[in-house]
């Protein structure tokens, strides 16, 4: 699966399974019909690695992309 999206500038990018996104280095773990799942991977104040997952809604064209 593949999708794209696009940021404030207006710029589009395809993403994958594994792409790289977002400043905390996120990874692209799953790409649904309707979201794609970022698995982000940080150190708590214990210095203990923490996952964090995070869900971008995808739009599809025909609704306009924005929300």
């Amino acid at each position: 699966n593949v999708a794209l999206v696009e940021d404030a500038t207006g710029k589009g990018y395809f993403l994958k399974r594994g792409t790289g996104i977002g400043k905390n280095d996120g990874k692209v773990k799953k790409i649904l019909k309707d979201r794609v799942i970022i698995e982000e991977v940080y150190e708590d104040t214990f210095g203990q690695k923490k996952m964090n997952e995070i869900s971008l809604f995808l739009h599809r064209v025909e609704e306009g992309g924005e929300s």
